[in-house]
């Protein structure tokens, strides 16, 4: 489980949809869709709980990861990624207290953005949408974002647990995303593709004399050079390396 959390109009939401794309061994649900299809029930619950969600208040933590449960317990994955999770401490206890000892929690995934930024994203996405929903209006945004403010102090705990990956939300969704892999990759979540340079000259060019100074200078780099490839397979006893022996 990877918590992923950010203020409304962050971007989580976007960046886990195309996390999802690329690496198809993941999932991702967000609490607020789940909440959002609950209250379209026909019971006094989600009566109850769309009320809740239209004042821009918090729902209960029992609800919420109760929801969550469910949704996991009828996924065939089993890496998920929690949008919009923990907002709350009693958020982090009602976790523990329900699903603590089963589910391995790896990091919580931070987007990092300022309220102003926020609030224009929020009502600029609202200017464009043809659906209006309960919470586009500006009273709201603002309690939403006041509300994400408050719950700063919780990522503090993932901190100094070692356990908080921070990514900043601004500039464009490909910048975003390339940090988001990043930090993914960096915990063997993902493996992305690898990256070739292709090093050409003629004999006496100097290129293998300049790929062990890359080498040596920038430990993530790796180099082969197709010659060193061939002489070694040349020294199999097999039949590649026979053939390649008396080439």
């Amino acid at each position: 489980m990877i918590f992923v959390m950010g203020g409304p109009g962050a971007g989580k939401g976007t960046q886990c949809g195309k996390l999802l794309k690329k690496y198809p061994q993941l999932d991702s649900f967000s609490t607020g869709d789940l909440l959002r299809a609950k209250k379209k029930e026909d019971s006094e619950e989600a009566r109850a709980l769309a009320k809740t969600m239209a004042e821009g208040k918090l729902v209960t933590s029992s609800t919420v990861v109760k929801l969550m449960r469910d949704y996991m317990g009828k996924s065939r994955k089993n890496i998920f990624l929690a949008d919009g999770f923990p907002r709350s401490q009693e958020n982090v206890d009602e976790w523990n207290k329900q699903l603590g000892d089963k589910v391995d929690v790896r990091f919580l995934l931070l987007f990092d953005l300022d309220g102003e930024t926020m609030l224009k994203r929020l009502l600029y996405r609202a200017s464009k949408s043809a659906v209006k929903r309960d919470d586009d209006k500006e009273e709201v945004m603002r309690k939403r974002i006041a509300l994400f403010e408050n719950s700063r102090k919780i990522f503090q705990q993932f901190d100094d647990a070692g356990n908080l990956r921070r990514v900043s939300a601004t500039g464009s969704i490909s910048c975003i995303f390339n940090r988001v892999e990043t930090a993914f990759a960096q915990e063997r979540l993902i493996k992305p593709k690898p990256k070739v340079i292709f090093v050409m000259g003629g004999p006496g060019a100097g290129k293998g004399t300049q790929c062990n100074i890359l080498l040596n200078k920038y430990p993530n780099l790796d180099s082969f050079s197709t010659g060193d490839l061939l002489r070694a397979k040349a020294k199999e006893d097999s039949p590649m390396g026979r053939e390649i022996a008396g080439l």
